[in-house]
Parts: structure tokens; sequence; C-alpha cells
């Protein structure tokens, strides 16, 4: 039973929250740049280009037909709104803090309602600047005052409904999680499998329209999710429905009404249930066992050494196969224990792969006009390299967690150390890179050389990758946790390391890529690099006495027009060789320095 002033109480419970959120982001500085940094793009970019078609905007004859498109894009926006929050809800909201003290102070659902209406406020802390500068230009350009009211409800409607809606799928896996063993033990895979059929299904709607496989956006303009473009188009030149107005609204109430009754149902069963234990049952009884053990197995010293690494292959299961017998026990250890702490706790890699769906999203939607099939494989060449890298040595002494001091003192050296946290990533990362870099280049407009180019740029990056990613971690390291609610607390990798890394990593990945496949975008980018940019730079630095010019006439003057005479072949040959031997090297630099730093590491 609720009590009588259930809705004050979520309302505080909500407010409650958002607020521990906010103070989390102003700790964690990195990731509070990353937030304003990828607002404030989007907002900038919305506002320029509004700017922009300003005057063929004005131009248009009234009323101006709404697209199915329109509408179904608005659909698909809201179905990816609802996979985010029930993402975020399974993963890291699904229980409050202090659990045994609120549901014993009020009722679950002043519980639940505060909880869905912190995720609102967080959602509207990303929403809230885009949404007044669209607001904005839509009264300015089209001259339409009712839009400062419209415009907000229809989004503060759509945001609203798509936290219902995510929040109760997200409570429903939870409760699926607690209550069956099979789901419990197999989560990872089945999160996995989810995941790939969800954006399998978002990319061929957004990469292949009517003209190839009959489906794309509009398909979509049947569901009244859509229909929130209808309400936000009334007072302007836009052909709104009142029909579709009457049905959204409909929709929205039914959506209150029926998740809101939903969600306290799934709470109360979640958070008054005891969880089951999915190692428990006979066929894990031996891994549970050695877990404990996992830690001084992996900081033998040599091949010599008493005791093996049963353990941990025994814990892998059928992955332990995929560890090559000729490495050294100690890097086979290492090896194993990354995969057994990845597989057993895959909420540490929550952190990392959140930007990895955002950038993947945005390639879909500014690939959709063609150039989808020619863009697959370069991202392809460029994410699971740095997913090999980043998955296991991102953050090696924050994984070690309170046993680092018995890994740096068990006399295990740093090359063994660092060796095992490459392994994984390259036994997998490896031939994943090139199977899918030929997959997506065989239905590219690319030439089979061109493939095999992409191939060997996928196979050097993973090389580069897993001997870079040490060296930043343990360079800028990450020791506190960041709790997961319902599960355990885990260290993520620090967000600078994570930029440092992605820089250090892509930038010449991007370069090489480019200079393969477009190698005429390159040259051009070069050529007025060194006809604006470079000689501004160094004109300034020779005015101020840095001996930067010599003889009558500046030297770099000839740079641009030099670049521009350069041939195709040219550029192709220098722009792709040059990075890949600058990521062989690093790579190379990166594991010897990665060892350096584990052998005279020194905890403070």
């Amino acid at each position: 039973m609720s009590e009588a002033g259930w809705l004050r109480h979520g309302l505080s419970i909500g407010v409650v929250e958002f607020r521990r959120t906010v103070r989390g982001m102003r700790r964690n500085k990195g990731r509070l740049a990353l937030l304003v940094f990828g607002v404030g793009f989007w907002t900038v970019s919305i506002a320029g280009l509004a700017i922009l078609f300003t005057a063929p905007l004005r131009s248009l004859d009234a009323p101006i037909a709404l697209p199915a498109a329109t509408r179904g894009g608005a659909a698909l926006a809201w179905l990816f709104g609802v996979y985010i929050v029930g993402q975020r809800v399974l993963s890291q909201y699904s229980h409050v803090d202090s659990e045994a003290g609120m549901l014993t102070t009020v009722s679950a659902r002043s519980v639940a309602t505060g909880l869905v209406i912190a995720e609102l406020l967080r959602a509207a802390s990303y929403l809230l600047a885009p949404l007044l500068v669209v607001t904005g230009l839509v009264v300015y350009i089209f001259g339409t005052p009712l839009g400062i009211a419209t415009i907000p409800l229809a989004a503060g409607l759509f945001a609203l409904t798509a936290t219902i809606v995510g929040s109760g799928i997200g409570y429903a896996g939870a409760l699926l999680v607690a209550r069956s063993r099979f789901v419990a033990r197999y989560k990872t895979i089945i999160g996995v499998a989810i995941v790939t059929v969800i954006f399998g299904g978002y990319a061929a709607v957004v990469f292949f329209g009517t003209d190839e496989l009959g489906i794309g956006p509009a398909l979509l303009a049947w569901l009244p999710v859509g229909w929130f473009v209808d309400l936000a188009a009334i007072g302007s030149p836009l052909a709104f429905s009142t029909g579709r107005v009457a049905g959204v609204l409909v929709a929205t109430l039914a959506v209150l009404g029926v998740g809101g009754w939903a969600i306290e149902r799934l709470t109360t069963a979640l958070w008054f249930a005891d969880p089951v234990e999915p190692t428990r049952d006979e066929t894990d009884e031996a891994d549970a066992a050695d877990a404990t053990s996992h830690t001084a197995t992996a900081t033998r010293t040599d091949t010599n050494s008493t005791g093996g690494d049963g353990a941990l292959t025994a814990a892998l299961g059928s992955f332990g196969a995929m560890l090559p017998k000729r490495a050294s026990r100690p890097t086979r250890c290492v090896a194993a224990k990354a995969l057994v702490r990845t597989w057993r706790n895959p909420s540490r890699l929550t952190i990392l792969l959140t930007p990895v769906i955002i950038a993947v999203v945005s390639v879909f939607n500014a690939t959709q006009f063609g150039a989808a099939l020619a863009v697959a494989p370069v991202a392809i060449v460029l994410l699971v390299p740095w997913l090999a890298g980043a998955t296991f040595g991102l953050n090696p002494f924050g994984d070690e967690g309170a046993v680092l001091p018995a890994t740096l003192t068990g006399g295990i050296s740093g090359r063994a150390f660092v060796r095992g946290l490459a392994l994984p990533g390259l036994v997998a990362g490896l031939p994943l890179t090139i199977a899918l870099t030929f997959a997506a280049g065989w239905f590219s407009p690319y030439s089979p050389l061109d493939i095999a180019g992409l191939a060997v740029l996928g196979g050097v990056l993973v090389a580069a990758a897993v001997g870079l990613a040490p060296v930043i971690g343990m360079r800028i390291p990450r020791f506190s946790t960041f709790s997961v609610r319902g599960s355990r607390d885990v260290v993520p990798p620090s967000i600078t390391a994570g930029i440092v890394y992605t820089i250090v990593l892509v930038v010449p990945g991007v370069l090489a890529a480019v200079a393969l496949v477009v190698p005429a975008l390159l040259r051009g980018f070069l050529a007025a690099l060194s006809s604006g940019v470079i000689p501004f730079v160094l004109r300034w630095l020779g005015d101020r006495g840095v001996p930067l010019v010599t003889g009558p006439a500046p030297w770099f003057e000839g740079l641009g027009p030099a670049i521009r005479g350069l041939a195709t072949i040219e550029v192709r040959a220098g722009g792709y060789a040059l990075p890949l031997l600058v990521l062989l090297v690093g790579g190379l630099l990166g594991y010897r320095a990665a060892a350096r730093r584990f052998d005279t590491y020194e905890i403070t």
C-alpha cells in the first residue's frame, strides 16, 4: 500500500537522486567536460544549420507538408531513447541507495516514482540546451510565438513517455536477472545478443531506404509516439494533423497509467525478493570455490612455480581454449584473470561501451545518404582495435584493486604482466577485425587491394592498441569506484586516459584509412593546412624572433603547392605507410614503457 503523499515523497527522492548525480559529475571533471562538449557540439551544430537555411525555410509556401519519414524518424528516436533509459536502469539505477531504510520509510511506489523522476531530470539536463535553441530558432524563422509552448510541451511528453517505458523495461530485465538462474548466469551473452539485434534493426532502418530493401523510417510513422511532431507543429507553417495530436495525447495518458502501474509491480517484486545465486548449482561449484585463488595464480614468477592455471581456465570454460599454449604460465594467468574479471563483472565496461554506442549511432545518422557501405569498413577498422586494447588494458592498476600490492610484489615481471593484458586483445581482436573488415568490404565500393590494405591497417591498429592502452592506463590510472546499482562497485578506466588513448590510436588510423580509400581528400586537407594554418603559425613565430625563416623568402611558402602537385600514388603510399610505421613503433615503445612502469611502480 502506498501512503497519501507518495507523489510528494517521490518528487523529493527524485530531486535528491539527481543532486547526487550532479555532485558525482562535478567530482569527475573529465566526464563533465566530455558531456559539456557533446551537448555544446550538437547545440551549436543545430543553431548553425538553422541560421544557414533561414532564408530557404522562410521562402517555402505554407502550409508545409509533414512527410511520413519525419514522423517515423521521431518514432525511431523515441525507441532509441527507450533503449538508452532501459539500459541505464538495468545496469545502474534498478535500486536506490540505502534501499532498506528507504523501503521501511516510504512505499515502493514513492521510491519508484523518485527514480523515474531522477532519470527524467537527467534526460532534461542533456536535452534542455538543444531544446531551447530549437524553440528559439523556430519562433524566429517562422514568426510563430505559439511554438514557445507547443515545442517544449511535445519534447517534455516525448521524454516522459520514453523514460516511463524505458524504466519499465529496465526493471523487468533486472527482475528477470534476479529471478532466473539461467538469465543471471548468461546475462552477458544475452545482453550482447539483444544489443546486436537492436542496433542491427536500427542500422537496417537507417541505412536501407525504400530503394533497396523497402524499409525506412517512414514505416514507423503509424506509431503514436511519432505524432509528437504534429503537437510541436501547432501554430507553425507545418501542416499538422489534429487527429494525430489527439491520438498522441491519449497515448501519453495510457503510458502514464499502464506504465506507472507496471513499474510499481515490477519494483515491488524486485526489491522485496531474494535474488538467485547462479554460482551455487553443481556445475559451477568448482568455479565458485576457486574464484578466490586466481590472484595468487596470476602472480606466479615462472613456468616452474608450484601450482597452475587450472582454476582460472576452469572458470573460463570453453573460453580458456582461446589462450595459446605457447605463452608462459604467468602471461596466461594474467590473461585468464582479465577474461574472468570481464566475464563475471561486465558492468565495468558500461562506461567504456557507452561512447562507442553513441559514436556508432552518430555514424549511422551521418551516413544514411548513400555512403553507409563505404564508411562501414573504415569504422570497423578503427572501432574493433580500439575495443581490443581498451577492454583489458586501459586501467591495469585500477583493475587489480585491493590485490595490487600482492600483484606488484608477487615476482611477476612487467613484460609478462603486459603481455598477459595484451593477449586477449590480440587473440580476439585480430581475427575479428580482419574478418569483419573483409565482410564489410565485400559490400563496399572499394577494390580488393583497398580492402586488403584496410585489413592490414586493422591488424596494425590491434597490435598498437594492446601496446598503447596499458602504458596510458598506468600513467593515468583510476582507483575510485563507480557504483552500479544492484551490483558491486566497479573501477572503470579514467576518462582522461580514454581520451588520450583515442587520440593516439585513432588519429593515425584515420589518416592511413583516408589516404588509402580517399587520397584526394587527404591531399586537399594537407594542402589547405600547409597553405593556411602552418604558414600563419610559423610566420607569427618568426616575427617573434624564432629562427624559422631562411633566405629572402620563407621556406614554407611552397608547401601548399608542393602537396597539391603530389600524384595520387604518392599520397596513398606516404599517407598510408607513415601512420602504420608510427603505430608499430608507438605500440612497441608503449609495451616496453608499460613493462618498466610495472617494474618500478610504487604505491604511495
